[in-house]
């Protein structure tokens, strides 16, 4: 069995949400990236999002949709996050701060160029986009809780605005994923295959 490619080209498809007049999304934004079937590459399908927040992590905007199976390949949903990132330069307006849920993808962004398009950077080609578009002091990004709770916020492990926007952009990434996600009767037939149990040969 053979999953359908995602009906997406190399360049990406953007989903718009309430697009603000400018054109372009600005000030606080929140990235994110889901993935669906990570564990089965015939099926693994991610996602991205871009959500824009007031100060308080109420939602304004945002920007997502599926990730190009042309640049990730693996359809993990780190390539959801650092695609995100690349898709700032399509997306938004500098200068803008971001709140970001997965460590590698804010490693990437704080340490620089020299760091994220080194050759062992698996995910490279994505931000050498991103550094060719932005300066330095264009894109500060900061580190949010990933899927943070109620009790989170109450216990101090993270603040309400910051919940808020993250939850915007992970709920968005998801429906950057499912545009992607192969048909469920196709889903059902190939992880049943995967898991049969191997049988030896009869002699």
């Amino acid at each position: 069995l053979l999953a359908p490619q995602a009906p997406t080209s190399v360049s990406g498809l953007i989903r718009w949400i309430n697009r603000p007049d400018c054109g372009f999304l600005h000030g606080l934004l929140f990235t994110d990236g889901s993935a669906f079937e990570a564990g089965i590459p015939e099926l693994a399908a991610c996602g991205w999002s871009i959500a824009m927040t007031d100060s308080a992590g109420d939602f304004i905007a945002a920007a997502y949709g599926p990730v190009p199976r042309g640049l990730a390949p693996f359809q993990s949903s780190r390539d959801g996050e650092d695609y995100a990132l690349r898709m700032l330069a399509f997306c938004a307006l500098p200068p803008v701060t971001v709140g970001i849920d997965c460590l590698g993808t804010l490693s990437c962004l704080k340490r620089g160029k020299s760091y994220a398009v080194k050759a062992s950077n698996c995910r490279a080609h994505l931000w050498g986009h991103f550094f060719a578009t932005f300066d330095t002091e264009d894109v500060t990004g900061f580190k949010v809780k990933a899927h943070a709770s109620h009790a989170d916020v109450d216990s101090g492990a993270t603040l309400a605005w910051m919940k808020a926007g993250s939850d915007h952009a992970d709920k968005y990434a998801k429906e950057g994923a499912l545009e992607a996600r192969a048909p469920e009767k196709l889903r059902l037939e190939i992880a049943a295959v995967k898991v049969l149990p191997r049988r030896r040969p009869s002699s």
